[in-house]
């Protein structure tokens, strides 16, 4: 996944989740088993979204953190 991103004002309605979801489940459909996506390490908010939605960090590369899923855990 290269970039998500939900305007401001329309956050916290369940649209970057919808998002993700989609992304995700089109991701499993190309039979990968994994995807996996940056981002800054001071943005907690997005941190702790991608958490919420099954992502364990992994490695850090400068100013980025990298979060990955396994896809057979996505619904």
């Amino acid at each position: 996944i290269h970039e998500l991103f939900v305007k401001p004002e329309f956050q916290r309605r369940g649209i970057g989740k919808a998002l993700l979801k989609i992304s995700l489940n089109y991701i499993k459909s190309k039979r990968k088993k994994y995807a996996g996506l940056w981002v800054g390490i001071s943005n907690n908010k997005a941190i702790q979204f991608y958490r919420k939605m099954g992502f364990i960090e992994g490695m850090l590369w400068g100013k980025w953190l990298r979060m990955v899923l396994k896809l057979n855990s996505v619904n």
